[in-house]
């Protein structure tokens, strides 16, 4: 084939090569329809069908993300709610706390002032039990002095000496 172009040309310009591009031409044209009609609606149907799921799935995380901040802020409210709530018990707590140690505290000593009472009126009766065993204690010591007395007809020495003797006897007694 080269040797049929004349010297000096690289590219001759005859018949054979005006039907070999057109032929070329021809089946470039043949293969871009094939080709588009066998890739370029299936490739374009895919891609619609991709940017469709893509846009279902952006627009689904747009509703999920509304519906989370919903959640949330409803989540903070109850949080903030239990809180008021928690206060609240708290407080009524601290109140029943503090009216049942009021309570306890007059029970205390209503049952410390009746104890105290019970006590000092026990005392007072063993006072008078005492007073009156000292009175029973005396007369019999007053009744045997005399006893010792008449039974003796005693000289002045003998009677201080009897009366030491009882003086004696008495204060080894308890008083209480």
């Amino acid at each position: 084939m080269l040797t049929n172009v004349p010297a000096g040309r690289v590219f001759g310009l005859d018949q054979q090569t005006l039907i070999s591009v057109a032929i070329h031409l021809f089946n470039l044209a043949v293969l871009a329809f094939v080709m588009a009609k066998l890739l370029y609606k299936p490739v374009r149907d895919f891609m619609q069908k991709r940017n469709a799921r893509i846009g279902d799935q952006i627009a689904r995380a747009k509703e999920e993300h509304i519906e989370a901040e919903d959640l949330r802020q409803r989540y903070e409210q109850k949080i903030s709610d239990i809180e008021l709530v928690r206060d609240e018990m708290l407080a009524a707590a601290r109140e029943d706390a503090a009216l049942q140690t009021e309570r306890i505290i007059a029970e205390a000593r209503s049952e410390a002032e009746a104890i105290l009472s019970k006590a000092a009126d026990e005392i007072t009766g063993e006072k008078r039990r005492m007073q009156a065993e000292m009175k029973r204690a005396i007369i019999e010591i007053s009744s045997s002095m005399a006893e010792k007395f008449v039974a003796i007809s005693i000289d002045d020495a003998a009677r201080e000496r009897l009366f030491d003797q009882t003086v004696a006897e008495l204060e080894g007694m308890a008083w209480e």
